[in-house]
């Protein structure tokens, strides 16, 4: 993966342009915020289907939507589905062990974990694979792929062995930090490529994910321990929660690319 020059010519960071793009590749978890927040304003109708079923039911339709609408490509869509399992996976497992509840199970669930938080997890995959695409990212000086899948199999996987084994989330912070250190993106959004430490805009992603679950507990969505009585912010250690799993999101959609350039050459 190699950088571009900057274009000739170019003036000006493009604030505007930026933030364009930033709504088009967070389009579908945008919308997911905002059909939580209707959900709070509008009483859910009466009947067997939970807040959770209807949100259910609404994500499936705008994610069939833009995958058939061309919003999404397929390799994008197959991603997305890929980090929608995993993170289900998780749910389940994280909710038997008391990381959190749902006040309001619902009818599309699996064993206590509502399958419409699958779609939260594909947001962030979603974001991350449009981002990729739509600002075509270049790296300098990045890891190889197969270290890359390591440090987000790890990190995936401490989610699960961090109950029964020690949290190893520090060192893999370090090995992030080794592996990504010297790791330059390159990025065009209209105004010329633009050369940025690839741990910048990474940890900016993990901060913003974090305040979208504030939201989300807010409206009652899920819950943590420390919430149930009184909502209170999510702790800041789940920012590094999500840091950690924003490298399997970057591990998958590397995969992604990488399994494209190889289709065109």
């Amino acid at each position: 993966m190699k950088a571009a020059e900057a274009a000739p010519g170019a003036s000006g960071f493009g604030w505007r342009a930026f933030l364009g793009l930033q709504i088009k590749a967070a389009a579908f978890g945008i919308i997911l915020l905002l059909l939580i927040g209707l959900s709070v304003a509008i009483p859910t109708p009466e009947g067997p289907l939970t807040r959770l079923d209807w949100l259910f039911l609404a994500a499936f339709g705008i994610q069939l939507g833009l995958i058939l609408g061309g919003w999404e490509t397929r390799g994008e869509a197959l991603t997305i589905l890929v980090f929608h399992l995993a993170g289900t996976a998780m749910e389940i497992f994280k909710v038997s062990q008391g990381s959190w509840l749902y006040p309001d199970r619902g009818v599309f669930s699996l064993w206590g974990a509502p399958l419409f938080t699958g779609f939260m997890y594909a947001a962030v995959g979603s974001y991350l694979a449009r981002f990729w695409r739509l600002a075509d990212w270049r790296l300098e000086r990045a890891p190889p792929l197969w270290a890359i899948w390591s440090l987000g199999a790890a990190a995936y996987l401490n989610f699960f062995a961090h109950h029964f084994l020690p949290d190893i989330r520090i060192p893999l912070f370090l090995l992030t930090l080794l592996a990504f250190g010297r790791t330059i993106l390159t990025l065009d959004w209209g105004h010329g490529r633009r050369r940025i430490p690839f741990l910048l805009p990474f940890t900016a992603a993990a901060g913003l994910v974090w305040l979208a679950e504030n939201f989300a507990t807010a409206a009652g969505i899920w819950l943590y321990p420390h919430q149930i009585r009184v909502w209170r912010m999510v702790p800041l250690s789940k920012f590094g929660s999500w840091f950690l799993l924003l490298l399997l999101t970057f591990a998958l959609v590397a995969a992604l690319r990488f399994l494209e350039d190889r289709r065109r050459t």
